[in-house]
Formats: C-alpha cells, structure tokens, sequence
C-alpha cells in the first residue's frame, strides 16, 4: 500500500518566517502521529532557510503564491492527496491541486489573508480553512462570509488558535533562574531600512548592563547583520521549536515582535512586551494589548528599556490547542 502524500506550501522568501515554521510544527506532528505519510514542502529558493527543511523540498524562484506555472508542475508531478496553503497560495493552484484529486487545507492567520478563502473563485477549492488568529483579533466570520460557505456547501473555518510544539522538558544549554527573551521573528524584518533584530540586540545589551539580568536573543534563520552581544547576552541563530518554547516559557518576560510567536507566548502564560515589525502586525498587537495579554511598544530602545521597567502580568487566557486541532481536521479529511 503507497504512502499518503501531504504537500507543505507555506509563504516562504527572504525575509518572513512564520509561515515556514508554523507548517514544520505541523509536519512534525503529521509525521509523529501518522507514520505512513509521505511529507514535502515546497519554498522559495530565495528563503535562507530553503535547504535547511528537514523534509524532501520543491523550490520556486520566488513565494510559491508567485509562481504558478511551477507549483502546477509541482502538483502534477507529485499528486499529493492533501495539499497546506498555509497564507499562501492563488485560486488556480487550489484549483489544479482539487483536479488531481488532493484535499486543500488553507491557514489564515489574520483578516486580509482570512478573506481570500471567502473569495468566489476560491471558496468552492478549499476543503478546510484553518484560522490561527486569536477570535477576539478579527472577530468571527460576518453573515457574508456564513451565506458564501452556505452557497458552496463548505464548513465553517476552525479557529484553531496559535501552532507550536510542546515545549522541551530541559534545554540544551544552561539560563538563570531569571532572564528575558528577546525576538523580532525570522530576522529579516526592517523598518525604515533598520533592522528589528539589531534593535532588539542593544535593547538586550543595555537592559542586561542596567539591570544584570541575564538576555537571550533569537536571531532568526533570516537574519544578515553582525550581531554583538555584551556579556550576559547570548545569541542564538536559530533554535529547535521545542527548545524555543521552553526558552520563552522560562522567562520572566518575553520581547516579542506581532508575529505568531506573540501568540506563543500568550498561549504559554508567559509576560510579554510586543512591537509591531511587519505590516500586518500592529493592529494584532494593538487587540492584544487591549485584551491584557501583552505590553505595547515602540521600534525603539527606549521604550524596550521602559516596557522592561513596568509590572508584568501573566496572561489569563484559555488558548485552544492549534496542533491537536489542525490534527484533527487532517485525520478526518483524509478518511473521506
């Protein structure tokens, strides 16, 4: 009996790496839980991370959104029988994929991207829309979108909420029993041609000589510059998700970028300050704060330094369990 093949196209390039990361937490669950399925993943040979995926990896010349022609090839080249668009993805390529016979699976994670699965061209080429957005973010699906998926015969999306791995029990180098974390996300974010990361690095770097609390940085797999850390302040490139997780559930506050990784934080009850590095994430951060589940702040040293002065709270909130849920929707696809 063949193997079931699941195709992973993230949005994936130079500079966002939430998306890639997100459906290689997925694939390692896929992969954990159903032994008999074949897994690969198609990314932009312009992504750094592109030849460091741990599974078989189809490369287009830029995002896969972009090139159609060569994901079409792709498809047809390996017919798989489910097919993740996670933020990715155009109406045709759904299309394509459903004529070879795959189920589509496509991941929003917030309302401009959420939209395009409502859209008539491609609402009737999706089998299950899987949102990990917060509920209170965007708010629920309107009456519109209720009457298109009604007028398409397709089910209503599943909030699956924030996707990440268990964290690890012991990580694989020693903290002090209180320190910060620090992350813009994949590195290669930039605002008015500055860096988040390097920000990040002399906000670490001052509130460790203020204060002596001990910092860990991420990096990002995107990041360029040449990063330097006082002592006190440790680098990581890149971390395994598990180790990531049990990084920031130690912490006693977390510096986050918008990104999933605020989510993360928020689902693992650990205090956090977050700032908007990427377009999409302001409004995100915004709701969040809002809600009581993070601190606001600015691009900028200074209000890094005065966030980390103020009373953290942990964050109360029930947090649904996004890997268990994406699993879920998977197993009872593929028994159709």
């Amino acid at each position: 009996m063949s193997k079931s093949k699941i195709l992973f196209i993230p949005v994936s390039g130079p500079e966002g790496v939430g998306e890639y990361m997100r459906s290689l937490i997925l694939a390692d669950a896929v992969s954990a839980s159903l032994p008999n399925i074949s897994i690969s993943f198609v990314l932009s040979r312009q992504a750094p991370y592109a030849g460091e995926c741990s599974y078989p990896v189809f490369l287009t010349d830029e995002s896969p959104t972009k090139c159609s022609s060569q994901v079409a090839t792709i498809l047809h080249d390996c017919r798989p029988d489910v097919v993740v668009f996670d933020c990715s993805g155009r109406a045709a390529q759904y299309k394509i994929a459903q004529s070879l016979g795959a189920k589509v699976i496509f991941i929003s994670q917030h309302k401009k991207k959420r939209k395009r699965a409502f859209a008539l061209n491609r609402i009737g080429n999706i089998d299950a829309h899987c949102i990990t957005q917060f509920k209170f973010v965007d708010g629920d699906i309107s009456w519109l979108e209720r009457f298109k998926l009604l007028l398409a015969k397709k089910p209503a999306p599943h909030f699956i909420g924030p996707v990440f791995s268990e964290p690890s029990a012991t990580l694989p180098f020693a903290t002090a029993s209180s320190y910060v974390v620090f992350s813009a996300g994949g590195g290669g974010h930039q605002i008015n041609g500055v860096r988040a990361t390097d920000v990040f690095i002399r906000a670490a770097n001052r509130w460790c000589e203020a204060s002596g609390e001990e910092c860990h940085v991420l990096l990002g797999p995107n990041y360029q510059g040449d990063a330097l850390a006082n002592t006190g302040v440790y680098l990581h490139k890149q971390l395994k998700n598990a180790d990531l997780m049990a990084l920031i559930k130690g912490a006693r506050v977390a510096v986050l970028g918008g990104g999933d990784m605020l989510s993360q934080a928020v689902a693992l009850k650990v205090p956090s300050v977050a700032i908007a590095v990427a377009k999409d994430q302001p409004a995100r951060v915004k709701a969040i704060a809002q809600e009581g589940l993070t601190l606001k702040a600015e691009l900028s040293e200074e209000s890094i330094i005065r966030s980390l002065k103020c009373e953290t709270v942990k964050p109360a909130y029930a947090v649904p369990a996004g890997r268990e849920r994406f699993m879920a929707v998977l197993q009872e696809l593929l028994s159709r």
